[in-house]
């Protein structure tokens, strides 16, 4: 991603481009304020851009962008007010109001040239017949076809390559089993894919049950999981993931 064209919200409802990223869909905005996040979301990737080169790979089909994949440096993530820089929502998920005022660290300013990811999305993360709502949010039950086409190893593969020649040592990033389910919440991808993509697991935690108040969440977790031949321990858990580069 470079400044001519700052892909400021993610994928949720289908690719973007120069003359469809400002069209938002008015059902989106139930659960996200695009009016509010805009004008604070531009001048914080601007502003890493010019930093460290880019914050984002991205996938293009024509003039639209199919495949995104974020990424931060961990000295930048580990600021305060950068909460977890989630581009779409609001203070600590997402930058808070005055995040861009901070002075972020320079490339030769930062001892630990680690890079962590945030997020990787291609096209929309569902789509199908089954529905489902958690968290308020509507999350449809097969993952798209295109997320099934190579497009996510070719960002992963891409943005180590990216680190290697600018000098970043590590990636690191957090994930969760391969179920739909997961994919279908965070708009990532799970410990197989990024198994694939070159990364090893160096860390287990435990998902808490209780971060899942939806009932109809926690059973397709443990319905996913068992058809997928996973353990359900191995379905509440977060791996710690890294590249050394």
């Amino acid at each position: 991603m470079t400044e001519d064209f700052i892909l400021w919200r993610c994928l949720h409802s289908g690719p973007l481009s120069k003359d469809t990223i400002e069209h938002w869909p008015r059902e989106a905005e139930q659960n996200i304020n695009f009016s509010k996040i805009r004008p604070l979301n531009i001048p914080v990737l601007k502003k890493l851009i010019k930093m460290y080169g880019t914050c984002a790979i991205v996938a293009r089909h024509g003039d639209e962008i199919i495949g995104i994949l974020r990424f931060y440096p961990k000295a930048v993530m580990s600021m305060k007010k950068a909460g977890f820089l989630c581009m779409q929502q609001d203070y600590p998920a997402g930058p808070a109001e005055d995040f861009i005022n901070e002075q972020f660290p320079s490339f030769d300013q930062i001892e630990d040239k680690t890079l962590r990811v945030h997020c990787i999305m291609t096209s929309r993360p569902y789509a199908g017949d089954k529905e489902t709502e958690i968290f308020g949010m509507r999350c449809l039950g097969k993952v798209e076809a295109g997320a099934r086409k190579g497009i996510g190893l070719k960002l992963a593969h891409a943005l180590v390559d990216w680190a290697g020649q600018n000098g970043w040592k590590r990636i690191e990033l957090s994930t969760f089993a391969d179920l739909d389910i997961f994919y279908g919440t965070s708009g990532g991808a799970g410990k197989g894919f990024w198994e694939k993509a070159g990364f090893k697991v160096e860390n287990i935690r435990p998902m808490s049950r209780d971060d899942w108040p939806d009932e109809k969440a926690k059973t397709l977790i443990e319905n996913q999981a068992k058809a997928a031949g996973i353990k359900s321990e191995q379905a509440w858990s977060f791996y710690d993931m890294a590249c050394n580069l």
